[in-house]
């Protein structure tokens, strides 16, 4: 069974002459444990596909499987995906740690030792105790990552996850995807 399956996907905004075609005839086969990069220019539809794949937009034309499931029909299925889209969002008066904590209140976890492993994965339980206001770029993506990893998703779907980090942090980024899908079994689409 393929991770991701998307077939002849499509996104129009607006009518008559104001048309604009955000993602047009979009075929994408991913396998389960595969890294996938959707490479293009500012504007070249990415977050759009992204949102569609995630059904927080629907698509104009075209279908979306994860796991062998329509997103539309089979909301379920989403519990199986970790995101990030369009960067890390948290609290900045809290710290790392607590951000986490929250997070995993709204999803239901109850087992916070699953905090301390993301942290340990991400590399940032030394931070952890910090004020997310205070983070670099890389600590914010990273923590963004740690928030996706969370309820140990089977996929993560990162928008742009090296987004305003320098070359190094650019390098660890990499390197932890890498980690995650040969170590960890994710299937990972950026």
């Amino acid at each position: 069974m393929h991770a991701i399956e998307i077939h002849d996907l499509h996104k129009i905004y607006g009518k008559g002459k104001k048309r604009v075609h955000a993602v047009k005839d979009v075929h994408i086969t991913i396998e389960q444990g595969q890294i996938y990069g959707l490479l293009g220019p500012n504007g070249a539809g990415k977050t759009t596909a992204m949102r569609m794949m995630l059904s927080l937009i629907k698509p104009t034309k075209g279908d979306v499987k994860i796991f062998g499931q329509d997103v539309r029909q089979h909301h379920d299925v989403l519990r199986r995906i970790g995101m990030m889209i369009e960067g890390a969002s948290f609290y900045p008066y809290l710290t790392g740690r607590k951000n986490l904590i929250l997070l995993a209140r709204t999803h239901g976890l109850s087992d916070m030792t699953r905090i301390h492993q993301v942290l340990e994965i991400v590399k940032l339980s030394d931070k952890a105790d910090q004020r997310f206001g205070t983070y670099s770029m890389g600590m914010k993506q990273r923590l963004g990552l740690a928030g996706a990893l969370l309820h140990d998703p089977d996929l993560l779907i990162l928008d742009e996850p090296t987004n305003g980090l320098d070359p190094n942090g650019i390098l660890e980024m990499r390197l932890l995807l890498r980690d995650l899908a040969d170590n960890h079994g994710k299937t990972i689409c950026f």
